[in-house]
């Protein structure tokens, strides 16, 4: 059914809630897709300092961990003197450790790296670097995904007459809830997610609660 059929028929102009529905999605989308290294938008350079030795040849370093979702994901690279080391972040940091040579893991915002001649880098003179996409601060992503719902519940409230009428159908019932139910748990998952490693605000009266029962 055409945007210009439905509103001769039910009297909804559907073209301008579906643009508004988009605008309101768009900043979630984006952000989210950036986030997670699917589509970085923009990257930033983070120096490393304060190596602690760690074991064998890995030393740790500390990010930051107050962004969304926690630095870890595969495209964070570690460059030595502004040349990337060949190697990509390991699943854990007990291959550098055990082999080094510029393998490096990062997760919850701690760098596990080795130099890539296994010396020691806070003594062999060379400058350390994490390039990742740019951390997106959680309350901003939280924020975009609000947005996107409120933008998604006006529209469904403003096209609920046309929308029920599609949807008795069964076999498109069936599937709206089976999405909307995956939704619904991925956003609830990551909110999970988000809170349990970096608690801050509701997150931290959540766990704390929890806690103490």
């Amino acid at each position: 059914m055409s945007a210009t059929s439905a509103d001769k028929r039910l009297g909804i102009p559907v073209g301008s809630p579906l643009l508004i529905w988009a605008l309101s999605a768009l900043p979630g989308a984006l952000l989210t897709l950036h986030s997670i290294a699917i589509l970085p938008l923009w990257w930033q350079t983070v120096p490393l300092a304060s190596f602690q030795p760690h074991q064998g040849f890995a030393y740790i370093a500390q990010l930051d961990t107050a962004t969304y979702p926690p630095t870890q994901y595969p495209a964070d690279l570690v460059h030595e003197d502004g040349q990337p080391v060949r190697f990509p972040n390991v699943p854990g940091w007990g291959v550098v450790a055990t082999k080094g040579a510029g393998r490096f893991h990062v997760s919850q915002g701690i760098v596990f790296m080795s130099a890539t001649d296994n010396s020691d880098p806070r003594t062999n003179g060379r400058a350390y670097a994490v390039v990742r996409p740019f951390p997106i601060r959680q309350h901003l992503l939280q924020a975009s995904w609000a947005l996107a719902v409120v933008g998604t519940i006006g529209v469904f409230w403003r096209l609920r007459r046309l929308l029920l009428r599609f949807l008795k159908r069964p076999p498109f019932l069936f599937i709206a809830a089976c999405l909307f139910a995956l939704v619904v748990a991925n956003r609830v998952w990551l909110f999970r997610l988000s809170a349990h490693r970096n608690p801050s605000g509701f997150g931290k009266l959540l766990f704390s609660s929890r806690e103490n029962t």
